[in-house]
This record gives C-alpha cells, structure tokens and sequence, in this order.
C-alpha cells in the first residue's frame, strides 16, 4: 500500500517536473501502488504508447502519400520530356 508520501511526490512532480519525469517516477515506485493504481497506471502506459503508435502509423502514411504524389510528378515531367524531345528530332528530321 502507498504511503501519502508516495503520492503527494508524484503530486509535486507532475505540478512542478516534466512528463518524462512523472512516466519515470511511476515507473521506478509502481510497486509501491496498489494493485488497483498499477493497473490503471499500466493501462495508461499501454494507451500512451498506441498513441504514440498511431501517431508513427500516421506519419509514415503521409510520407508515403507525398512520395507517391513526389513520383507521380517526376513521372509526368519526365513523359512530357519525352514528348518534346520525340517533337524535336520530328522537327529535326523536316
């Protein structure tokens, strides 16, 4: 069972310290929770981290979308080339 103490430090941290610090806090004196507040700090660990998942699954997603839309531009301009270069050696040869 966690002392006040435990608490009102984790109180002060999250008040005064950085998340960094609270995560690693939690992290070092889980085992002075009780069952029931090392679950739910677990369960906010575990959902803190698909966030973080989601948020990469989503970067990647819109990099992808940009170097898709980045070769389909090079693809155009490099079939417009061909186009003018194939007109060129047309007119070359009038």
């Amino acid at each position: 069972m966690p002392s006040g103490n435990v608490h009102d430090e984790f109180l002060k941290i999250v008040q005064a310290g950085t998340e960094e610090e609270a995560k690693a806090f939690l992290v070092a004196h889980i085992k002075e929770f009780s069952p029931d507040e090392q679950q739910a700090i677990a369960l906010a660990f575990l959902q803190d981290a698909a966030e973080e998942e989601g948020d990469a699954a989503a970067a990647a997603a819109g990099f992808q979308q940009e170097s898709i839309d980045l070769f389909k531009g090079l693809s155009d301009a490099k079939r417009e080339l061909e186009k003018q270069n194939a007109l060129l050696e047309v007119k070359e040869k009038i």
